[in-house]
């Protein structure tokens, strides 16, 4: 839980591992629903990674359904193109000051800062 004492959930210490898909993928549902906000670190590894576009597509339906639920994203300016023609469907409704755009030398605890900063009300 943060400050506001809302629950943070990371995929990557949540969820159980597992060779059974119908489990993990029922283990991130549970946890995205769990969640108001979701912060997703856009990569040329987050591209290649079905679960990363699993968990995308799962946020967006909670975000489309859920008045207080919140996506942001940064996203690394090599693969930003791409990345926005890929998913051109979820971004055109996302709010754009919940998108930042960083460069490949950026530290992420500096960005998610500014992501902050920029969007005071939104963590």
């Amino acid at each position: 839980f943060n400050a506001d004492n809302e629950l943070i959930w990371l995929d990557k210490y949540r969820i159980e591992r597992s060779n059974d898909e119908k489990h993990v993928k029922r283990q991130i549902v549970e946890g995205l629903n769990l969640a108001n906000k979701v912060l997703f670190y856009i990569t040329s590894d987050f591209l290649q990674s079905e679960w990363c576009k699993y968990e995308l597509y799962i946020s967006k339906k909670i975000y489309d359904e859920k008045n207080n639920y919140k996506l942001l994203f940064i996203i690394d300016e090599a693969i930003e193109s791409e990345f926005f023609k890929q998913y051109k469907n979820i971004m055109d409704n996302i709010d754009k000051d919940s998108v930042l755009i960083i460069n490949e030398g950026a530290r992420l605890e500096v960005v998610i800062e500014k992501l902050i900063t920029k969007r005071n009300s939104i963590i």
